[in-house]
């Protein structure tokens, strides 16, 4: 993980965009994302996610910020 990204995303108050695949690796592998305070969570083109064979990346998702 890069250091210089693991600074921007600590200093993002109210919105974050990443893959699933990113955020599940900042949430595992690095401290540098608090989800505390999430209210809401989207998934844009969820449909494809689950097109491509990441559907059990999705439960791991919410597991992960609840």
């Amino acid at each position: 993980m890069c250091v210089a990204q693991e600074a921007t995303i600590r200093s993002l108050r109210d919105m974050m965009v990443a893959t699933l695949g990113r955020m599940i690796d900042h949430l595992r592998k690095s401290m540098s994302v608090d989800l505390d305070d999430l209210t809401v969570l989207i998934l844009d083109e969820a449909d494809c996610i689950l097109e491509r064979g990441f559907k059990l990346e999705i439960p791991k998702l919410v597991m992960l910020i609840s």
